[in-house]
């Protein structure tokens, strides 16, 4: 059980190790490091607890998650939509493992500014052990990861930069090809114009020939 893990008070949040997480463990800074079914446990006002499933998806310092049926879009499309049901931000949180009524794979979040702690249950351990991995090296912003997204931002930079000068390229490459390409219509054309003209003198040659045969075949008789 979590026992009193869902209090308030500072000490009682500061659970999670502080080993250093390589930027391995963490996934891609501005990807997804983890995504998957897991139940949510809701409380509700003198009432009992309800459990629901939903979908999420873990990104950067961000839990968010969806209604089920949003999986098999996510599994399609890889997009976040920006509408979900709800988003955890997990920066400074405390990433607890443990169990609660009927559900053995749960974990907790909490952080002081959290009006309750948020638990979660996985289906086994091995996708608690999984989330609770990924959750934690969520809740930190270390300098690696830090330079990492630099170096990304940078490498980013550098492909626009190559991208815009390919396109520049590719479209004066186009500009030569269309310039050339009418310039050869253009001369089509005119081999055309010259073809019509001269089939007109052709045939107006011939009737000046026939004309001239006729008349002479007169002068004759």
């Amino acid at each position: 059980m979590f026992s009193n893990l869902t209090r308030k008070k500072c000490n009682d949040y500061d659970l999670t190790p502080e080993e250093e997480v390589g930027y391995d463990d963490m996934g891609p800074v501005l990807g997804v490091q983890n995504y998957g079914i897991l139940v949510k446990k809701y409380k509700r006002k003198n009432r009992p607890a309800k459990w629901a499933k939903r979908f999420f998806v873990l990104k950067e310092c961000f839990l968010i998650y969806y209604a089920t049926s949003y999986k098999k879009v996510f599994e399609k499309t890889r997009r976040i939509d920006l509408h979900p049901k709800g988003i955890i931000p997990l920066i400074g949180c405390s990433i607890v493992s443990g169990g609660d009524v009927d559900k053995k794979n749960c974990l907790l979040i909490a952080h002081p500014q959290l009006p309750a702690a948020i638990i979660v249950a996985a289906a086994d351990h091995a996708t608690q052990e999984k989330w609770l991995k990924a959750l934690r090296s969520a809740t930190k912003i270390s300098y690696k990861n830090t330079v990492v997204g630099e170096t990304m931002i940078r490498e980013l930079e550098n492909r626009g930069v190559l991208l815009n000068e390919e396109k520049k390229t590719y479209e004066e490459r186009l500009e030569a090809e269309a310039k050339a390409r009418k310039e050869e219509h253009d001369r089509a054309d005119e081999l055309a114009k010259d073809k019509e003209e001269l089939e007109a003198e052709r045939e107006k040659l011939i009737r000046t020939t026939k004309k001239l045969k006729d008349d002479l075949q007169n002068v004759k008789k």
